[in-house]
């Protein structure tokens, strides 16, 4: 996917609340918090030179990235093949470890590392596109059908203990060796978890383009979204303390929604631009908190949003040989986290802590060499792209947590919840073929930090 980074919600479930001086035994739903939910568009083409394609919306791929490209398309079938690779970091910080010394009146707590955030990754083979396009009305009007996997993402990680502290009305998260005692300056650690996520969304719709001269055009295209979600964070209580009750947080969508995209497109000999707006798509979810201690179940629903997308491109038709684009996408997270804190961190919100996301802005770039004789020839690409990380975090500070309750526990999600701002770079290439009525691209995204993907595709025209 590249992502790296939507979605990145609620990309998080927040703690439950924290108690002081004691060990919480509370899910943090960390099956939610290493989904980027940025779902890059498909089209090995595309990819190659570095998702900047608004402004050139020259294959399939165009229902999806700007479906005002439909409208120059010749009459076709293509399909994609992709591997595709996911980093992302995930959920509040952590030591991953803490090591117990002293009387048990006076217990002294250590962390094992500074803090951290663990990495969830997945790894997925797939066919993530095919479309048939159909030029009508003498050619004015490109019609296609497609189906497209948005996500198909499977991950599961260890999360370590971790540790929260408070000197005076100095809250900290200790550093590798650092310690804290209790009476004096601990206030709470935190049990490890294991996670399972399983995500996957698939998109079958139909779009048209429609040409209002030589070089402009406009288009529609809308689609029919199901999202299938399974998540389970589970407490491992008792490789730490044997004598707490397990829980486990369960999460599940089934559900659908129509995902829309409307583009603008002008493509002149020397010069083009392309504008795209792909709108956001909304699912109920189920949560189930699971707590043997009380050998009952805590139920409710609540929502599970991909974002909507925002892209302008320009593109430099620099002879006959070159192309250069340029694109920027805009990603709204900042609207995501309204109504979802209520739902996962009830008691957290009753003592005033807010969160909030980042909006995202990447940023594409990239060059294309073309030699082409009578529909046959080749093709060489290069790129690259910006990815931003967008955890939710907590959106406020704090007083002096000893003065009260209400401030410890604000300050604590302020440390745990901190703002991670991180960029990922994504460095791109491919290369493509065309042998008349077929042809055939290939492109390789690399990321050092959010995974690399491997796409191939075929187009067949008839």
């Amino acid at each position: 996917m590249g992502r790296n980074t939507l979605f990145g919600v609620l990309g998080v479930v927040v703690l439950l609340g924290l108690i002081p001086e004691v060990a919480m035994a509370q899910v943090d739903a960390y099956h939610f918090t290493g989904i980027n939910f940025n779902f890059a568009n498909p089209g090995a083409r595309a990819r190659g030179i570095g998702g900047a394609f608004v402004a050139l919306a020259d294959d399939a791929t165009a229902a999806l990235a700007n479906p005002a490209g439909l409208a120059f398309l010749d009459r076709q079938f293509a399909i994609e093949y992709v591997h595709d690779e996911e980093k992302a970091p995930v959920g509040q910080v952590t030591q991953g470890g803490v090591s117990v010394s002293g009387d048990p009146g006076s217990l002294i707590y250590t962390a094992e590392n500074d803090p951290f955030r663990v990495w969830g990754e997945s790894k997925s083979d797939r066919i993530d596109f095919a479309s048939f396009v159909f030029p009508l009305f003498s050619r004015k009007v490109g019609l296609s059908v497609y189906y497209a996997s948005l996500a198909d993402l499977g991950q599961d990680y260890d999360v370590g203990v971790g540790l929260y502290c408070n000197d005076s009305g100095h809250p900290f998260t200790p550093n590798a060796g650092e310690s804290c005692q209790r009476g004096t300056t601990f206030r709470n650690f935190y049990y490890p978890q294991t996670v399972m996520t399983r995500l996957k969304v698939d998109v079958t719709g139909a779009g048209f383009g429609w040409k209002l001269g030589d070089t402009f055009s406009i288009g529609a295209s809308a689609g029919y979204t199901q999202t299938t979600f399974s998540g389970l964070s589970t407490l491992d209580t008792a490789s730490f303390d044997p004598l707490t009750a397990e829980q486990r947080w369960k999460s599940e969508v089934d559900d659908n929604d129509i995902m829309y995209s409307l583009g603008l497109l002008y493509r002149g000999d020397v010069f083009g631009f392309g504008l795209s707006y792909r709108s956001e798509t909304t699912f109920e979810i189920a949560n189930v908190l699971e707590d043997d201690a009380v050998l009952e179940d805590d139920v409710f629903s609540g929502e599970f949003t991909i974002p909507e997308r925002l892209a302008a491109g320009v593109a430099i038709f620099a002879g006959d040989h070159w192309v250069i684009a340029g694109e920027y996408v805009s990603l709204p997270y900042s609207a995501m986290p309204k109504g979802m804190p209520l739902q996962f961190d009830e008691l957290r919100q009753q003592f005033g802590v807010e969160y909030a996301m980042a909006d995202v802005s990447e940023y594409h770039l990239g060059v294309e060499y073309t030699a082409f004789s009578n529909n046959k020839g080749w093709s060489l690409r290069f790129g690259y792209w910006r990815d931003q990380s967008h955890l939710i975090y907590s959106s406020q500070g704090y007083n002096d947590p000893t003065t009260g309750f209400t401030d410890d526990v604000q300050a604590s999600a302020a440390l745990l919840y901190r703002e991670l701002d991180l960029d990922f770079d994504h460095f791109t290439g491919g290369i493509g073929a065309a042998f008349g009525f077929i042809r055939l691209d290939a492109a390789v995204d690399y990321s050092s930090d959010a995974g690399t993907d491997f796409l191939l595709s075929a187009v067949v025209y008839f």
